[in-house]
């Protein structure tokens, strides 16, 4: 199934090293339709099970404790100094290195984020890591390939809602916050509207 998923002319995955080995099935996970429940909720049962595999693995590598959530959360963070910084860069080589490593942040802030949540990892921030990957979704759309920042986001580099809503469907955390407190339920609705169907 991975072998078919591939893309024409790239090498076939023979071995799962990392989950970005196989991050074409987890962008496949949130678009599949409804008539395919049963093969979604098996396919996200496999991949919660290499990413416990991998975080294990990386307990052991390390030798601390390792958690895609922490992990998304530092990319996060990291992005956030870097998206200050852009903005008093006047020189043009060091604005666009600092727009890419930007870039970077977010991407692999995004990427950590669906993991933990695939993982079902227990996570202490109550929702805030979706806000943060709401913000991190709409802020990479916005950065173009030449390293310029637009105002508004490209429409077709902005995460699809299906996408967004899928992911909150599944963040246990936040369901609970959202039931529990309007103003913040009012705040991740907001959210949802920045992205296109």
């Amino acid at each position: 199934w991975t072998q078919r998923l591939q893309i024409p002319g790239q090498p076939r995955v023979r071995e799962i090293l990392h989950p970005y080995d196989i991050l074409r099935a987890f962008r496949t996970l949130p678009q599949l339709p409804k008539t395919m429940a049963k093969e979604s909720k098996f396919l996200e049962l496999i991949l919660a099970l290499v990413l416990r595999q991998y975080v294990l693995q990386q307990c052991e590598v390390i030798g601390k404790r390792f958690s895609f959530d922490s992990t998304a959360r530092e990319y996060f963070l990291q992005a956030n100094l870097y998206e200050r910084q852009v903005r008093n860069i006047a020189d043009k080589e060091a604005r666009f290195e600092a727009v890419q490593k930007l870039h970077d942040c977010l991407y692999h802030g995004m990427n950590y984020y669906i993991f933990s949540i695939i993982a079902k990892e227990k996570s202490p921030n109550d929702g805030k890591m979706f806000a943060l990957y709401c913000h991190a979704a709409y802020s990479l759309a916005r950065i173009d390939r030449d390293g310029s920042i637009h105002e508004r986001p490209i429409a077709r580099r902005l995460t699809t809602k299906s996408e967004v809503l899928f992911l909150f469907r599944q963040d246990r955390g936040l369901q609970a916050r959202c039931r529990a407190d309007s103003g913040f339920r009012a705040q991740i609705k907001s959210l949802l509207g920045l992205f296109r169907d």
